[in-house]
């Protein structure tokens, strides 16, 4: 007897005879995140009814040996095993989407105004082509950008190798998969911290796989922050590692998002089972942070499971699941987008499509060219008649605007009459201004009676103000300076200070000979 393994996990009332066929309204969608080594597939399988999908959830390890999948062997291995899985849990030709893990991608994250956003994401492009750690050769770049406000834009970077990608795709391809999709695992996972913890503060991301760990910071579903860890970080020295990094974050949630009563106590920790269980261990024994664990309603969103998984080791094919229903468009980069920027639309099915119209178009334009024939001889009868009348009207339409000219003038007369500035004050506000440093600003300088002067203004340094006092203390006509007081203010460049002060005015010299001649170089 052959000692096979049966390897068809279907329920008895799921299975097909030879003479069956699978109904025309079953859908079938797999989630696979793709680790260091092992896959972890979700399948869920609709038939179109209102029910939930059914979804299997199922782990294997496809890498047998040192090589990673960029390698000609590792690749070998993992399509072998994507080939194996397929065949098994019979889910092909459906659509697929996958989670890369944290030593296969690279996530980088910018916010703010649109201009700083558009700066940071032109850098951060340049800059992931060096990322020596994602292996040799060229990178595979997804942009994805979503307004926080009506000012701020967050924008994420992420990259893989491009022979990474590749493999994985043709790998998928040669199942007959049809690839929807390629993210990292932690904003997949962040995706799923959204869903399952409505929550206005930021939550902490451990991802433990291969006994390496990888940092992430998460806010509303979406990925703030990716921090990919050394080899000497264990699941064992988490609670050091946040130890080490929880200022370092702090300040980035503050600096960047707004963020900045951000505390970072919640943990979420998903990869690995035993070194998750590990990583938990550990962090109970530091009372500064909280190991949260996601709930089993998190699973209710996908559909019934038919084997309940570790909500932790699926976290990130679970949050995969959820794209479709957050927006791919604006949810999250993409890594085939230059896979499909790439292909090419067949045009002669759109010319074809489009020639019925285009029939349509010209015979409208026939006869508008035809009416157009006949208008054109009564416009030019009326342009006859129009040229009689050209002298009388010409001769109208100057002395209109002659007329016009003069009211023009006299009201601007009027308003230069009611508007005209004592030329001492003059030298007051500009002797003011030239007193000003580069970081400093004035909000609002009021003259009282040509005795005394308030001023209320903003530096982005304390010392900016105090060289401002003393600047006006040598400034002409100024006798006396009191500053009445400081502040603390925000601006989107950073912190300021703001003041108060008033100072009191020398009267103005008596005219002199030149003044009351009225002579024009008297200053």
């Amino acid at each position: 007897m052959s000692d096979r393994r049966n390897t068809d996990r279907r329920e008895a009332t799921d299975r097909r005879t030879a003479r069956d066929r699978r109904r025309a309204t079953e859908q079938r969608f797999a989630y696979i995140e793709v680790t260091p080594q092992a896959l972890r597939l979700l399948v869920a399988t609709g038939d179109g009814t209102t029910g939930k999908p059914v979804v299997i959830a199922r782990e294997v390890t496809w890498r047998q040996a040192t090589a990673s999948i960029s390698t000609p062997e590792g690749a070998a291995q993992f399509r072998e095993a994507l080939k194996d899985l397929v065949t098994q849990e019979r889910f092909g030709g459906a659509s697929v989407s996958f989670a890369l893990g944290g030593d296969l991608s690279v996530t980088r994250t910018t916010s703010g105004p649109t201009q700083r956003v558009d700066r940071d994401l032109a850098e951060l492009r340049e800059r992931s082509q060096l990322y020596l750690a994602l292996g040799p050769g060229p990178k595979t770049i997804s942009v994805c950008r979503s307004a926080v406000d009506a000012r701020n834009e967050l924008g994420m970077v992420s990259a893989a190798n491009k022979r990474t990608v590749e493999t994985i795709v043709e790998a998928a391809e040669r199942v007959g998969l049809h690839v929807e999709a390629l993210e990292s695992s932690l904003v997949s996972l962040a995706r799923l911290a959204g869903q399952a913890f409505v929550q206005s503060e930021p939550i902490l991301l451990a991802q433990v796989e291969a006994g390496r760990i990888h940092l992430g910071v998460c806010y509303e579903g979406h990925l703030l922050l990716e921090y990919r860890c050394g080899p000497r970080w264990t699941p064992e020295t988490l609670p050091e590692l946040l130890n080490e990094q929880q200022n370092r974050l702090i300040r980035f949630c503050g600096r960047h998002q707004g963020l900045q009563k951000a505390t970072l106590r919640d943990v979420l920790i998903a990869g690995e089972r035993s070194e998750v269980e590990r990583a938990t261990e550990a962090l109970a024994r530091e009372p500064k942070f909280r190991a949260v664990e996601l709930p089993t309603s998190a699973l209710d969103t996908i559909g019934a499971f038919r084997d309940t998984p570790t909500v932790a080791e699926f976290g990130a094919a679970l949050g995969l699941a959820l794209r479709p229903m957050r927006g791919s468009a604006a949810d999250a980069p993409n890594l085939l987008d230059e896979r499909l920027a790439a292909a090419r639309v067949p045009l002669r099915p759109i010319l074809l499509r489009s020639a019925a119209p285009l029939a349509a178009a010209l015979l409208v334009a026939v006869g508008g060219m035809l009416f157009n024939t006949l208008q054109r001889g009564k416009l030019t009868q009326l342009e006859l008649d129009v040229e009689a009348l050209a002298t009388p009207v010409a001769r109208a339409r100057e002395l209109s605007l002659t007329i016009q000219r003069d009211q023009v003038k006299t009201r601007q007369l009027k308003q230069l009459a009611l508007g005209l500035v004592d030329p001492q004050m003059l030298k007051l506000v500009r002797n003011v201004g030239n007193c000003l440093p580069e970081d400093v600003w004035l909000d609002v300088l009021r003259i009282e009676d040509v005795k005394a002067a308030t001023i209320a203004g903003a530096s982005y340094s304390e010392s900016g103000v105090y060289d401002f006092v003393s600047y006006l203390e040598k400034a002409p006509r100024v006798a006396e300076i009191a500053l009445q007081g400081t502040g603390v203010g925000q601006s989107p460049e950073g912190p300021t200070t703001s003041f108060d002060l008033r100072m009191q005015l020398e009267a103005p010299a008596a005219a002199n000979s030149t003044e009351v001649t009225g002579d024009p170089t008297n200053g």
